[in-house]
């Protein structure tokens, strides 16, 4: 499987450098022409699946490249953002948000942010080429598993609507390439 990981466009929290969750924050201006503009990185790419988060900001992200590329979009609730539990909302200048650990009382372990995300892959068949349209913390733990060593969650800000791509044949994840914007 060709797996595209797509990160939603801005949202003000994002400009507030707030820890968004699975609360419904939607795309401001910026975060609307970023989701447009990131259909160009779809520019001869034939997918066989558009999946979403059911969060706003990522389905009006998938909503652009559906319209770009004719691809219905599936709407997929293991998609949605880690749950930070206390933690949404708060600023990142009161947190080192990239160091999380499963010790904070009702943070979603990292692993089962995975598992989640990667048996939302597994319905899929392994000879299509899919884009999951996510968020910065899920699409992390993916490629910790893709690359514990360099990515993943402590080591890698993604940068809002980046394009990650990974071969998975099943069992393992290779990164392609990962964080490119247009």
């Amino acid at each position: 499987m060709i797996l595209y990981l797509l990160r939603h466009g801005e949202t003000d929290w994002n400009t507030e450098m707030r820890l968004q969750g699975r609360e419904d924050v939607p795309l401001n201006e910026k975060g609307l022409r970023q989701a447009k503009e990131a259909t160009a990185m779809f520019e001869g790419v034939k997918l066989d699946y558009i999946l979403s988060s059911p969060l706003s900001r990522a389905v009006v992200t998938a909503g652009y490249i559906s319209d770009y590329t004719g691809v219905p979009v599936i709407i997929e609730p293991d998609l949605t953002e880690r749950y930070f539990g206390a933690l949404s909302g708060a600023n990142y200048r009161d947190i080192d948000v990239f160091k999380l650990t499963n010790e904070y009382k009702g943070l979603e372990p990292i692993n089962e942010v995975s598992d989640r995300m990667v048996g939302v892959f597994d319905k899929y068949p392994l000879d299509s080429t899919v884009l999951a349209v996510s968020h910065g913390g899920a699409i992390n733990s993916v490629l910790k598993l893709a690359d514990r060593e360099n990515k993943g969650p402590g080591r890698e800000k993604l940068k809002n609507a980046c394009l990650s791509c990974l071969d998975y044949d099943g069992k393992s994840f290779k990164v392609i390439f990962y964080n490119k914007t247009v």
